[in-house]
């Protein structure tokens, strides 16, 4: 997908909902690559099936859309690859400001949600927005691309019916299928894929333009918002927009924007990936601990216990350190405290090897150059002859 430009300061004035909806639609132009080629991609085809199972293997868990993304977060622009299969241009929606994207989550998406509440708005935004059946998409993923069509739509686990379409567009580097191996794959999936995965088609007509915009908001959400911790925090009694969503979604153009250090980037994502860990480990810790009579039992999971403990305790430590960097004004000090920038350093001996020192004064009374002297250089104490220079200011 194409890099995100032109982000707006969230201080800016926002407009009506009206307006809103009238510029997002606006914002929707074709992209991607060229025209349908009449050429049938079918040349790749296997003879034993080992392939589409490996494939099943590779995607059984998408439909857990929104619970395992790999952190940290992922690039900022996507990779570049070469085609050798002409794919139908898809509605381009990457480059959408934080302005945009701000009025969308605050306004159509989240609202006053609380953590534990955005997967249910999330699909009710969805059952609102998306065309049920009709269009044409390409499923792009890490190992293929393919084109489909899209019969249905499953808001409550984002995912979307689909069958190949009546011309197979397919491409891979690493799993060359024909059709009949992936209609196999599909139904294996029971022809089930991922919102996400998904980049409409351009139609001609615009009737499917807002479908494309919404799958780009959750797409982006689940990839540069959401944390897999989230909905499982003690304290849920807050607005997820406020807390997590508009620091994140700052933060993300931020970066784009080289408003952020390098070095605080990298600690950023750092933690992120180490917090991804710690809460993987703990969930697992807290699931294996049973309730049982058994003394032997019993002890196990006391021990469990205290190990779920320092977990849980390790895992706030980190999400706290997280919410840190992901406030404007605390990365503000941060950096104004000198985090991220290269250390000042000693530049070294002047060739001459004289030592200065500087005097910041407009006037100096005799007592107190009497005093500096006396103090600051002792003849006791010098090894060497230095020199006083005298600045104003």
């Amino acid at each position: 997908m194409a890099e995100e430009e032109e982000a707006v300061c969230p201080g800016s004035e926002m407009p009506t909902a009206d307006e809103d909806r009238q510029e997002s639609g606006e914002q929707l132009t074709a992209g991607r690559d060229g025209p349908v080629s009449g050429v049938e991609n079918s040349e790749h085809g296997s003879k034993n099936e080992p392939i589409s199972h490996q494939l099943t293997d590779c995607f059984k868990d998408e439909e857990e859309i929104g619970k395992d993304h790999d952190y940290p977060i992922k690039e900022m622009t996507s990779k570049k690859h070469v085609r050798t299969v002409e794919f139908p241009e898809v509605i381009e929606t990457t480059q959408l400001s934080y302005y945009e994207r701000y009025k969308a989550y605050q306004d159509y998406i989240l609202g006053d949600t609380k953590p534990s509440e955005v997967k249910d708005f999330i699909a009710e935004y969805l059952d609102k927005v998306l065309e049920p059946y009709g269009w044409q998409a390409i499923w792009s993923n890490d190992v293929f691309e393919v084109l489909v069509e899209i019969t249905d739509v499953v808001t409550s686990s984002l995912q979307a019916k689909v069958h190949l379409t009546e011309l197979f567009l397919y491409e891979s580097e690493t799993y060359p299928l024909s059709r009949e191996a992936m209609e196999s794959f599909l139904e294996a999936k029971e022809h089930l894929v991922p919102l996400q995965d998904l980049y409409v088609a351009v139609d001609g007509s615009g009737e499917f333009d807002q479908t494309a915009l919404a799958i780009e908001h959750i797409r982006f959400f689940y990839e540069n918002i959401w944390r897999k911790w989230d909905e499982d925090d003690d304290d849920d009694d807050y607005d997820y927009f406020v807390r997590c969503c508009e620091p994140r979604l700052k933060l993300h153009y931020d970066i784009l924007e080289d408003r952020v250090p390098t070095d605080l980037i990298a600690e950023y994502h750092r933690l992120l990936s180490k917090c991804d860990e710690t809460y993987k480990d703990f969930i697992k810790m807290r699931d294996n601990i049973t309730t049982s009579d058994s003394e032997t039992e019993s002890e196990i999971n006391n021990v469990s216990m205290v190990e779920g403990l320092k977990l849980y305790e390790e895992l706030e430590k980190l999400k706290y350190k997280l919410q840190i960097m992901e406030n404007p004004l605390y990365r503000y000090v941060l950096r104004r405290d000198g985090y991220g920038l290269p250390s000042k350093q000693a530049k070294g001996p002047r060739p001459s090897g004289e030592k200065v020192v500087h005097v910041v004064s407009k006037c100096m009374t005799i007592g107190l150059m009497q005093s500096l002297l006396k103090e600051k250089l002792n003849a006791d104490h010098v090894t060497q002859e230095q020199l006083l220079e005298f600045h104003s200011d």
